[in-house]
C-alpha cells in the first residue's frame, strides 16, 4: 500500500514535469490546431520512448 502511494506521487511528479517541458516548447505559436496537436503528440512520444530506452538498457545490462 505504501509502495502504491509513492508510485502515484512519482507519476504525478513526472506528469507535472512533462507539462512544464511542453510549455517550454511553446507549441502555442503554431497556428493550425491539427499541426500543433501532432507536434505535442510527437514530443510526448519521443520523451516516452527515451524513457523506455533507458529502462531497456538497464534490463539488458542486468541479464
Amino acid at each position: 500500500m505504501i509502495e502504491e502511494g509513492s508510485r502515484r506521487s512519482k507519476v504525478a511528479v513526472e506528469k507535472r514535469q512533462l507539462f512544464m517541458e511542453m510549455r517550454a516548447q511553446n507549441f502555442d505559436v503554431i497556428r493550425l490546431s491539427t499541426y500543433r496537436t501532432a507536434c505535442k503528440l510527437r514530443f510526448v512520444q519521443k520523451r516516452c520512448n527515451r524513457k523506455n530506452f533507458k529502462s531497456r538498457r538497464h534490463l539488458a545490462a542486468g541479464s
